[in-house]
């Protein structure tokens, strides 16, 4: 069934952890690490698919939508080795 109006969009980054069978981080066919493009880009992508409904509903109904993103407290037991979360190679352009 299509939805012609959104109100709330709640993202929640709950993934901790890939399939376990390697000590070291996992990463997607772009080289972009697996938990990452999960709870991060995931919402990132998912928000901006969903924009414009949120407009629309803005538009029709005057009642401005919310986005709200939530997360655990796993963040506290990363590594903090944010080099981790770039794709592999570094940057990449788009030309």
């Amino acid at each position: 069934r299509d939805f012609t109006r959104l109100h709330y969009l709640v993202e929640n980054a709950g993934m901790a952890v890939t399939d376990g069978s390697s000590p070291s981080p996992s990463h997607t066919e772009e080289g972009v690490e697996h938990l990452y493009a999960a709870n991060y880009l995931g919402h990132f992508l998912l928000t901006q698919l969903l924009l414009p409904t949120m407009v629309t509903t803005y538009g029709e109904t005057n009642r401005k939508p919310r986005v709200v993103a939530v997360s655990s407290t796993m963040h506290w037991f990363h590594d903090s080795n944010l080099t981790s979360l770039l794709p592999r190679g570094g940057y990449w352009s788009r030309g």
